[in-house]
Order: C-alpha cells, then structure tokens, then sequence
C-alpha cells in the first residue's frame, strides 16, 4: 500500500487521534508521572488520555485558566487524572 505523506490509510483515523490525545497527554505531564504513565500499557495510557481529555471539558475551574494559560490548565488537569489514578489503585 502506498500512503502519499500527509495521508492517513483509510480506517486508521480513529486509532491515529487516541494516539495524538495520548501524545498531547503525556506532554501534559511532569516528567517523572510521563515515565510512569509511559510504562503503563497503551490500552491504559489511552484510556488517562480520555479521562483527560474530559477532566478539561468538564472541570468549569479549569475554564478561565485554559483561556489564560492553556498548557498550565493541561498540566493541572493530567496531574489530577494521575492522582486519581494513584487512588484506584
């Protein structure tokens, strides 16, 4: 199959944006939580992403902040799904 570059193969998009959610995710984190969510597996990692990802919808705290400073609302918003995670588990 050839893929011209910019392309994605068709079907492959829903798997190549939990991965960009993933990717955004990670940079999000502090270094030493990005370690420990990187050795997580990658069904799990996608599934923080999300929980992210809806911490930051749903969190109205968060709103002033992420139009102020968007990567420190990210930043606060991955820490609170790493703690919740360290409390589930």
């Amino acid at each position: 199959m050839t893929i011209t570059p910019g392309t994605r193969p068709r079907g492959h998009q829903g798997r190549t944006m939990q991965t960009d959610t993933v990717k955004r995710f990670l940079n999000a984190l502090s270094p030493a939580s990005r370690e420990d969510v990187q050795n997580m597996p990658a069904e799990k990692q996608e599934q923080m992403a999300a929980a992210w990802e809806k911490y930051l919808s749903d969190d109205t705290s968060l709103l002033t902040l992420s139009e102020l400073d968007p990567p420190s609302a990210e930043h606060r918003a991955a820490e609170h799904v790493i703690q919740d995670h360290h409390r589930h588990t």
